[in-house]
């Protein structure tokens, strides 16, 4: 599961704001495959996500799995520092297509 690195500077963008937890997970998954339907390629911005957790997690890496399965591009074009310190203490950089020396050094 590795998405593509570079930019998808023209792709539409879908943005997460505040948390994205357990209670937000489901509903935040269904608005990204319904964003996700209507376009081939989508950088997520998640620059405004304040908490993170396994669920959000999860719906990120599933929509990744579902992206790549449709022939899709899904990237991560902007992260907090929280899904980033998430990201990295999981080893889930990979996963994102995120450098994995460039994850753990923002988690430091």
């Amino acid at each position: 599961m590795n998405p593509p690195q570079e930019p998808l500077e023209d792709a539409p963008g879908f943005v997460f704001k505040g948390e994205l937890t357990i209670y937000t997970a489901a509903e935040s998954y269904a608005r990204l495959q319904d964003f996700m339907v209507a376009h081939h390629r989508c950088a997520l911005d998640l620059s405004a996500v304040s908490e993170i957790d396994c669920a959000g997690l999860q719906c990120l890496l599933r929509s990744v799995q579902l992206a790549e399965r449709e022939g899709k591009r899904l990237m991560l074009a902007a992260r907090s520092q929280v899904v980033d310190e998430a990201i990295a203490l999981l080893h889930l950089g990979s996963a994102f297509g995120i450098d994995a020396s460039h994850s753990e050094q923002d988690a430091s």
